[in-house]
């Protein structure tokens, strides 16, 4: 099974749904309130798959007008690293993985980090084969 389909699985993103429930969502551009998404959902989920798996979708932007630049240069930060992330997924660039761990202020030591992803790419080597194993 490949991660995009593991993700996309009913279980997973329901469990997605209960969590934006829990956590009162935002209001987005569509001014869907976090109450509204259970239903909308239900009636969208097949197409919103199906985008997905076909590279069409395309999320909505959430409005949050200006960020004070504290908060906008951490947020830079963590774009950079999930794009790092994604990038040494897709690639199985395990070196890039390290940096992008490296970035995370809980894991700044590179020992530290290359053990992380060493654990992190076993136990989920069925998910990762793009990961070489040594």
């Amino acid at each position: 099974m490949r991660l995009i389909e593991v993700i996309l699985d009913d279980k997973n993103l329901n469990e997605a749904v209960k969590r934006v429930k829990r956590n009162k969502g935002v209001v987005g551009v569509d001014k869907m309130i976090v109450y509204e998404i259970d239903t909308y959902f239900q009636n969208n989920k097949e197409r919103i798959k199906k985008e997905i798996l076909e590279k069409k979708y395309r999320p909505q932007p959430i409005a949050t007008g200006e960020l004070k630049l504290p908060i906008s240069g951490y947020v830079h930060m963590m774009k950079a690293f999930e794009r790092m992330v994604c990038e040494a997924a897709v690639t199985g660039n395990r070196d890039l993985a390290v940096t992008a761990l490296n970035m995370d202020l809980l894991c700044q030591i590179d020992h530290d980090a290359n053990i992380v992803i060493d654990e992190l790419i076993e136990a989920h080597k069925d998910y990762l084969p793009q990961f070489k194993q040594s």
